[in-house]
């Protein structure tokens, strides 16, 4: 996404923040941080398109499932073992 260091280091405040009120069981990870990557790009002045982002973290998403990193429960167990994600989709 080549973001600048600020916008990365607001997402990684924002992902902290949310995560110190909710608890990783009622929330998706992965969907909490495509959301705050997207809303810190947004507040430091560097927007990216939200499919950009999507895409590019469904990709990384795909690779960790592959590597045996990122457990198939729940929501990850619908993607597809493709690296691509159809935009008309639910998971999208």
């Amino acid at each position: 996404l080549k973001l600048p260091r600020v916008a990365v280091s607001t997402a990684m405040v924002f992902f902290h923040r949310f995560y110190a009120k909710h608890s990783f069981q009622d929330h998706d990870r992965f969907e909490v941080a495509v959301a705050c990557i997207v809303l810190a790009a947004k507040t430091e002045e560097s927007p990216k398109k939200l499919t950009t982002v999507i895409d590019e973290c469904h990709k990384l998403k795909v690779r960790g499932m592959q590597a045996g990193r990122i457990s198939t429960t729940g929501s990850v167990a619908a993607l597809t073992n493709s690296g691509s994600i159809d935009p008309k989709g639910e998971e999208f």
